[in-house]
């Protein structure tokens, strides 16, 4: 008995996902990634991508570009090679470092070029001599003796020679008169640094020896490495491996879209991973003329029985790759018209029975990757008109039965990195218009239940990392507009029951690190406008009760 698979499905019980990049045994050229295509698609699903650099055609099939045909900028000499290609000088000039233009070698700089005058021209070079010598036939770079000494050598080791009929002595190339006017002592060129490698003085000279992956050009001085590439004198015989030169010698690489898996280059072949949403029973989801709902792969988004969704005109909803979303029974979940949420990689949101959530006209609502937000049932979460809420990576926030929490308009709430902030059952959290509130790295801020917190229009709060703030059942705690307050790191501050905490409009008040900051049950605590009240490192401070 043998299963007949639908399309894109492969195996003895049509078990698996056909990978239609591996059943045509890498369709793509070289170096173009090959995509495959989930289900429903077959044996023909998949998709090349673009061509490796340097390479034209529609990535199935590919054709190495003659770069040098077309307008390349090398000053000389253009050397096409596979993908790329290569500028290379005339002799007399040596490639710049920008690798395409070509100066000019001042070979007159190097010793021994000329036996007695130098004069550097674009490429090359003269050697002209002295007034009593002339350029020797036999060799243009040295120079003879227009008159010679006839009878005697005068006592000189070399060169004889008459000028203003009197006798003087000269040297050959490679060699130093001395003091003595008449004795030579060779030069020693290598002391020079004339050669651009490995230098051997020889008696009267020197010559220039190159490593090994180089070659000495034509002026005997410079030694240029050697294109093993361009020359095809490699040794690359994976299917998927391109030569790539290097000063030398050359090196083996895995092509654009290919790796090197133990002893030999695979190609990349990559499946798209297909979006799940569910629908449950009795659920209503409606997107608005002109949003965007865009489901990333491996996304998980369910919406439970009797649960609304709406995406609001012109409005934008994201989830994430591997991000969980869940809207629970006879929740509602709204999207306002221009508003942005997105859930990131592996976040979870989770709407809870009966809650609410609305994002209201250009709100934008963050979840960061492996964060986690809870709206318990009955609870009522607002996104104000243009106000930012942002749930940092592994933050925890949790929205407890019956709470209210209100980011007012154009405000900014950010919980950072692995902080905890909870609204107890019935409590209210209030962000004013343009309110900053900060949760830092690892802090705990709880407001218990029928606690109310209240940031006024321009107030800041911050809880610093690792503090921990606690608003006790029926508290209440508020940030007058443009005050400041701010919770040190592992600072902890306590709002009794029933106590009321105010900071007035413009006032600055500081919890040092590692302060404790109380105020009993009943007690009653105001900074006046524009005052500043700091609790030091370390100090405490108690408002006893009433």
């Amino acid at each position: 008995m043998s299963c007949k698979c639908e399309s894109g499905y492969t195996g003895k019980f049509c078990e698996s996902d056909l990978n239609a990049c591996d059943f045509n045994s890498g369709p793509c050229y070289p170096g173009a990634i090959c995509t495959d295509h989930p289900p429903p698609s077959g044996k023909q699903g998949y998709t090349c991508g673009p061509c490796p650099t340097g390479h034209s055609g529609g990535g199935a099939n590919c054709t190495d570009i003659d770069e040098c045909l077309d307008s390349i900028t090398c000053s000389q000499l253009c050397i096409n090679t596979p993908g790329s290609y290569l500028c290379q000088c005339n002799d007399g000039y040596i490639l710049n470092k920008d690798g395409e233009n070509c100066d000019d070698i001042d070979e007159c700089q190097r010793p021994g070029t000329c036996m007695q005058r130098c004069t550097n021209s674009p490429g090359s070079y003269i050697c002209t001599c002295d007034p009593a010598f002339k350029v020797d036939p036999a060799d243009p770079s040295k120079c003879v003796p227009k008159s010679p000494c006839s009878a005697s050598n005068n006592g000189c080791q070399h060169v004889c020679y008459m000028e203003n009929n009197q006798k003087k002595c000269s040297c050959n190339e490679g060699y130093k008169l001395q003091d003595d006017g008449k004795s030579c002592k060779d030069i020693d060129e290598c002391l020079e640094k004339s050669c651009t490698q490995n230098c051997e003085n020889t008696d009267g000279g020197f010559k220039c020896i190159c490593k090994q992956g180089y070659n000495l050009k034509g002026d005997n001085y410079t030694c240029e490495d050697i294109n093993e590439c361009a020359q095809g004198n490699y040794n690359c015989s994976d299917p998927f491996q391109q030569c790539i030169n290097i000063d030398g010698g050359y090196k083996c690489e895995c092509e654009q879209g290919s790796y090197w898996s133990g002893s030999s280059c695979k190609e990349n072949s990559t499946t798209a991973p297909g979006p799940q949403t569910t629908a449950s029973p009795g659920s209503q989801t409606t997107a608005s003329p002109g949003s965007h709902t865009t489901a990333g792969p491996g996304s998980q988004t369910t919406a439970s029985p009797g649960s609304q969704t709406t995406a609001g005109p012109g409005s934008q909803t994201t989830t994430g790759p591997g991000s969980q979303t869940t809207a629970g029974p006879g929740s509602k979940t709204t999207a306002s018209p221009g508003s942005q949420t997105s859930a990131s990689p592996g976040s979870q949101t989770t709407a809870s029975p009966g809650s609410q959530t609305t994002a209201s006209p250009g709100s934008q609502t963050t979840a960061s990757p492996g964060s986690q937000t809870t709206t318990s049932p009955g609870s009522q979460s607002t996104a104000g008109p243009g106000s930012q809420t942002t749930a940092s990576p592994g933050s925890q926030t949790t929205a407890s039965p019956g709470s209210q929490t209100t980011a007012g308009p154009g405000s900014q709430t950010t919980a950072n990195p692995g902080s905890q902030t909870t609204a107890g059952p019935s409590s209210q959290i209030t962000a004013g218009p343009g309110s900053q509130t900060t949760a830092g790295p690892g802090s705990q801020s709880t407001a218990g239940p029928g606690s109310q917190t209240t940031a006024s229009p321009g107030s800041q709060t911050t809880a610093g990392p690792g503090s921990q703030t606690t608003a006790s059942p029926g508290s209440q705690t508020t940030a007058s507009p443009g005050s400041q307050t701010t919770a040190g790191p592992g600072s902890q501050s306590t709002a009794g029951p029933g106590s009321q905490t105010t900071a007035g409009p413009g006032s600055q008040t500081t919890a040092g690190p590692g302060s404790q900051t109380t105020a009993g049950p009943g007690s009653q605590t105001t900074a006046s406008p524009g005052s500043q009240t700091t609790a030091g490192p370390g100090s405490q401070t108690t408002a006893s009760p009433g």
